[in-house]
């Protein structure tokens, strides 16, 4: 028996989503530029930086981004593990390679990095000053959805 994807799912985040969320998380879901998405899924050229921000502090949308990306995992059977092990192959190669490859290997280890949580490319200035957690585990189960943090700006 195949699983189901969180689309098909009814109780899913994504079909918690009202509005243009759900075009926002499929734009999002293209290439994880916020203002981009935000373009794309037709909010005023004035808001896109505000709506990207807000959008991805609503718990809903985080989740429902968590969920498809869960998905597109298990859909193409990628695991952190098959990740590390190819970016490990990659820095192997560019070290033992006849001219040495410095830029390759750094950038292996960089992704290794990334992918382990030891190094990330954007900042979080919402935690104000809290631990934050990383993974889906503080999605699962912690996470009470308000009515107020569903919202659809324009």
């Amino acid at each position: 028996m195949t699983k189901k994807s969180n689309l098909e799912n009814p109780d899913s985040a994504f079909h918690k989503l009202v509005g243009r969320q759900a075009l926002f998380v499929d734009e999002y879901m293209k290439d994880s530029n916020g203002r981009q998405a935000a373009k794309r899924a037709g909010y005023a050229e004035s808001s896109w930086g505000v709506i990207a921000s807000k959008n991805l502090q609503n718990p809903v949308i985080r989740m429902a981004i968590a969920e498809l990306r869960q998905d597109i995992a298990e859909r193409n059977r990628i695991t952190v593990d098959d990740l590390i092990a190819e970016l490990e192959e990659a820095r192997c190669a560019g070290l033992s390679a006849n001219i040495a490859q410095a830029s390759a290997a750094v950038s292996a280890t960089m992704g290794k990095a990334k992918m382990l949580g030891f190094l990330t490319d954007q900042i979080d200035h919402t935690s104000g000053g809290e631990k934050i957690e990383s993974g889906l585990g503080h999605f699962y189960g912690k996470t009470k959805l308000k009515e107020d943090d569903m919202y659809d700006e324009e």
